[in-house]
């Protein structure tokens, strides 16, 4: 939906609560599809793939602020957005082939 991107475009969230609150208002009246949507969205404009730190676990508050993740931090964001907007989720924890494995 070409308005809810827009709307996001205009956040300049100044804390992960503020992020979740702005969320929470745009989405309140959506599906949980849209919802979900909507945090695959922000994560992928907003938050970057960092290659450094590959064993670092970080909290949501600190992906939020560094604005960088590793794959676990990208889906203990995305976990975290998903229980504030009321949609079920789990982490499923594995292996990803790249081009090393």
């Amino acid at each position: 939906d070409s308005t809810v991107v827009e709307e996001m475009k205009s956040w300049e969230p100044s804390s992960l609560d503020e992020l979740k609150n702005l969320m929470f208002e745009l989405m309140r009246e959506k599906t949980s599809i849209d919802r979900v949507w909507t945090i695959f969205y922000w994560i992928c404009r907003y938050i970057a793939y960092d290659l450094d730190e590959s064993e670092k676990i970080m909290s949501p508050n600190e992906i939020f602020r560094l604005k960088k993740a590793t794959a676990q931090g990208y889906g203990t964001l995305f976990k975290d957005l998903c229980h504030h907007l009321r949609v079920p989720c789990v982490i499923i924890h594995g292996f990803v082939k790249d081009q090393y494995y």
